[in-house]
């Protein structure tokens, strides 16, 4: 008999490197290269003047952790609304 394992937000704060949780299973990330990097970077800036200037929101930039409790616990797929039909 197996037992499953759900890997928990404790799991990710003992990891030294990035890494989320996807379908319940720890996920480590490389680190992000200098030309996506710079882009992110490039996104971030822009999008913080934007919330200065208008006061919606708030921009934050790459390596940041968030706690988000999903409705579904099964993994979704991504949406095809929208998308043309081959």
């Amino acid at each position: 008999m197996s037992i499953k394992v759900t890997a928990t937000v404790e799991d990710l704060y003992r990891e030294s490197g990035k890494a989320e949780i996807v379908a319940g299973k720890l996920v480590r990330m490389p680190p992000t290269g200098d030309e996506p990097g710079y882009a992110g970077d490039e996104i971030f800036v822009s999008l913080r003047q934007y919330s200065r200037r208008t006061g919606a929101g708030r921009a934050v930039g790459d390596n940041k952790g968030f706690r988000v409790r999903l409705r579904r616990s099964a993994p979704t797929r991504p949406s095809t609304r929208g998308r043309p039909r081959a």
